[in-house]
């Protein structure tokens, strides 16, 4: 919208410019013995009194305009105003009245200002329910919208929940089928027995910790040679199946029985590893204990190098504590 120091007025004008055309006007009407003005205020009038407000306010204006000074068109003025509950207008005409010097009805001026002040107070409250109409929309409309959103948040945690849980049963079918295949794939690699998991590594054995023991392979039979070291150990002699001149055929031996031995005890200057052996089972056998496998392995580093792995048939030399 335009500002009104914003709208220019530069049209040309349609004679010389002059002004006074109004009173021009109010003396040629005189001069032709019209009176214009009492004309006008009676046609004004009646007008009014038919429900022709619109039209009578017209008249006035016209009237007003012959002659500004007119008091009692500014009264009816007034009271055309007031039918048509434009009170500030009303008010402002009954003040030009006084100006005029017409006296007012009693009373007059107090009740239009009484119906300005009461339309405003409606117009404020109407005002204050309008904004609080708007701010309860606001409100529905924001709840709406946490509802939704609540409704799209527990749709995705109750999908989330559920991926979790398919997730949670696959992992666990999984491992149990590993555990399974480890297991099967275990005893049917390694020729040992239950006991042989049960046996304590010699690593931890020292710091009383239970641990599965080292494992070799079982290789092919094989003879076992008596040694000159071993006499000291009663062992039954060795059985040899007789060999064919075209294929040799080997034959599986009875493994040398040890017997354990304690510290005390007279030891062997060695032994021969057979089926089942760990070297800390061997420390067992000789010294009674389990932990004492380091001596064993510190005498054979040249037989075992960097690690304690056994192999059957190994011959181990057996120092003395």
């Amino acid at each position: 919208m335009y500002a009104a120091e914003e709208i220019p007025f530069n049209e040309l004008p349609r004679g010389t410019g002059e002004s006074g055309a109004v009173r021009e006007i109010a003396d040629a009407l005189s001069n032709a013995g019209i009176d214009t003005t009492t004309r006008l205020y009676d046609e004004s009038l009646q007008l009014a009194r038919e429900g022709h407000l619109g039209r009578s306010r017209d008249r006035l204006r016209m009237l007003l305009c012959l002659d500004p000074d007119d008091g009692h068109a500014h009264l009816l003025l007034a009271k055309i105003f007031a039918c048509q509950k434009r009170w500030q207008e009303a008010i402002a005409e009954l003040d030009a009245a006084a100006a005029c010097g017409v006296r007012l009805p009693p009373a007059m001026k107090t009740s239009f200002e009484t119906a300005r002040d009461s339309v405003m107070q409606d117009n404020r409250g109407d005002q204050v329910t309008a904004r609080i109409t708007a701010e309860v929309r606001a409100l529905r409309e924001e709840a709406r919208r946490l509802r939704v959103d609540r409704t799209r948040l527990e749709r995705t945690n109750g999908e989330m929940t559920r991926k979790n849980q398919i997730w949670m049963m696959s992992t666990g079918g999984t491992g149990l089928l590993a555990l399974i295949f480890l297991g099967l794939s275990f005893r049917g690699g390694e020729t040992t027995t239950d006991s042989d998991f049960l046996a304590v590594d010699p690593i931890y054995a020292e710091y009383g910790v239970q641990s599965t023991p080292h494992v070799v392979p079982t290789p092919e039979p094989a003879l076992i040679e008596p040694t000159p070291e071993l006499n000291l150990i009663p062992t039954p002699a060795p059985v040899t199946a007789a060999i064919v001149p075209t294929t040799p055929v080997p034959v599986a031996t009875t493994p040398t029985k040890v017997t354990e031995y304690t510290p005390t005890a007279d030891l062997p200057a060695s032994y021969t590893v057979v089926q089942g052996d760990n070297i800390g089972k061997i420390a067992q056998k000789m010294y009674g204990k389990y932990s004492l496998w380091p001596h064993i392995r510190d005498a054979n580093t040249q037989t075992l190098g960097s690690n304690i792995d056994l192999s059957i048939g190994m011959v181990l030399t057996i120092p003395k504590l």
